[in-house]
Formats: structure tokens, C-alpha cells, sequence
């Protein structure tokens, strides 16, 4: 009896640091977030926002069955996108797409990761590939149309798309001279 009651003491001790660790990354994270998404600031702080990365991180890597852990993770990936860090957001994506499939953001987490590869890391390559798989898993998705227009120019330089939308215009004006 006296074993139970330690393994119980024991445990609810335990879960009561888990709750409160849980709890204290969750208040680090809501200020680092009040910090970085600062109004008055001109200028991204990298150094707060890959600290706010890390802490994303950390509570998915401590709570990977709670509903928060997808939203930090594709959070983390937005935010190293944005501040150039690709290898970092191609991380955060795929974690998002694979360890959570069901989550509501799966398609347009999809979406940056092909975005990360076109813009952020120059490898048209892969790009297309994700762009694809895009496609292909959300072909009714609301960012489809942009997909297919993002694929149909993609690797194109700016001169080669303004000559083929010069050619497609005096082709259509041909046409229409000719009824």
C-alpha cells in the first residue's frame, strides 16, 4: 500500500511540472510573439524570431498529441520562410505534413513548402514537384488556380513571360480581326 502511494505521489508530482512547463512555454511563446508581431518595429528582430521558432519547437516536441503543436509548427515554417532561413522552414513543413495529415492547414502547409523551394532556396526542381503533389492531393483547393498559373510560369524569366503574354495577346487580337 505504502508503494502506491508513493508511485501515486510520484506521478502527480510529475504531471504537476509537466502542466506547469507546458503552461510557462505557452506564456514564453505569447511574448516572444507580442515582441516579433511589434507594430512600431520597421524591422524583423531574427534573433526573437528564431528564439520564438525554438520555443515552437519545443512545445511540439513536449506535446506532440496537443492541437497547438501543428499551428507552431507551420507558425515556425511562415516565420523562417520569411526570414530567408529555408532549410529551417522545408523542415517545419514536412514535420506539419507528416506527423500531422489532418491538420486544417495541411494544403496551403503543402503550398509554402513549394513556395520555400521556388522562392526562398532557387530549386525550380522541387518546386515543381511539391506544386504537383499539391495538385494532385487538393485539386479543388482554393489556391488551385494560382498553383497551375504559379506552374505554368515557373523557371520562365520576367522577359519570357511578358513575350508569351505579348504572343498570346496578338494572337487573340488576330482572331478577333479576322471575325
Amino acid at each position: 500500500m505504502k508503494k502506491v502511494f508513493v508511485i501515486i505521489a510520484i506521478s502527480s508530482l510529475l504531471l504537476g511540472i509537466s502542466c506547469t512547463k507546458k503552461a510557462n512555454l505557452k506564456e514564453e511563446i505569447a511574448q516572444l510573439e507580442k515582441e516579433l508581431y511589434d507594430t512600431t518595429n520597421t524591422k524583423v528582430d531574427e534573433k526573437t524570431a528564431l528564439l520564438l521558432v525554438d520555443k515552437y519547437i519545443a512545445y511540439a516536441d513536449e506535446n506532440k498529441e496537443d492541437t497547438l503543436s501543428p499551428v507552431y509548427l507551420f507558425k515556425g515554417g511562415e516565420i523562417c520562410m520569411n526570414i530567408k532561413k529555408g532549410d529551417k522552414a522545408i523542415e517545419l513543413f514536412n514535420r506539419v505534413i507528416e506527423d500531422y495529415p489532418n491538420y486544417n492547414k495541411a494544403a496551403e502547409t503543402l503550398f509554402l513548402l513549394a513556395f520555400t523551394y521556388e522562392n526562398v532556396e532557387n530549386d525550380i526542381i522541387v518546386a515543381k514537384d511539391k506544386y504537383e503533389q499539391f495538385l494532385f492531393k487538393y485539386p479543388n483547393h482554393e489556391l488551385t488556380e494560382q498553383v497551375e498559373l504559379i506552374l505554368k510560369y515557373l523557371g520562365k524569366t520576367p522577359e519570357e513571360i511578358v513575350a508569351e503574354f505579348e504572343a498570346n495577346l496578338t494572337n487573340e487580337n488576330e482572331v478577333v480581326a479576322e471575325k
